[in-house]
């Protein structure tokens, strides 16, 4: 099972033999995922699949809070 899903951003952390399609540090998007070998491809303009141990997952940023430090809260509840 991969770790990723089409669709997902991921950062370049391996472009061994593979400078000429792959910046380390650089995100993409997969573009398509082979479960048989455990690759992905992603939008950087070629057709190669690459190992998904090569990425890690962009985690998006948490939306910032509707308040600010020193403003009063009220604590609602619990879920448990």
């Amino acid at each position: 099972m991969g770790k990723f899903k089409v669709g997902d951003t991921v950062r370049c952390v391996d472009n061994y033999l593979n400078s000429k399609h792959l910046t380390i540090g650089q995100e993409y998007k997969v573009a398509a995922l082979s479960t048989a070998t455990d690759c992905i491809r992603v939008n950087n303009g070629s057709s190669f699949v690459f190992d998904q141990n090569r990425f890690n997952l962009v985690v998006p940023p948490l939306p910032e809070p509707n308040f600010k430090v020193g403003d009063t809260v009220r604590f609602i509840g619990t879920s448990y």
